[in-house]
C-alpha cells in the first residue's frame, strides 16, 4: 500500500522510476483499516510513514525511497 501510494505521490505511476524503498513495520494492520502515507523529502530521498488512521497507531516507519 505504501509503494503504491508512493508511485502516485512523487513517481507519476511509473515504477521504473523507484530505485530504492524501505521501511520499518512498527504495528499490526487489521483488515479495514484506513491508512494514511505521508511524506516528505529528505534531500535525495524521500521519507514516509504509514498510519492506521481511526487507531492513531503507525504501522509502518523509517520509510525512505530513492528515485532514477
Amino acid at each position: 500500500i505504501a509503494a503504491r501510494a508512493l508511485l502516485q505521490y512523487a513517481c507519476d505511476w511509473h515504477p521504473a522510476r523507484l530505485r530504492t524503498f524501505g521501511a520499518r513495520m512498527t504495528g499490526v494492520v487489521y483488515p479495514g483499516d484506513v491508512l494514511r502515507t505521508e511524506f516528505w523529502r529528505t534531500g535525495e530521498r524521500i521519507a514516509f510513514r504509514t498510519t492506521a488512521v481511526a487507531r492513531g497507531v503507525v504501522v509502518l516507519d523509517e520509510g525512505y525511497a530513492s528515485l532514477r
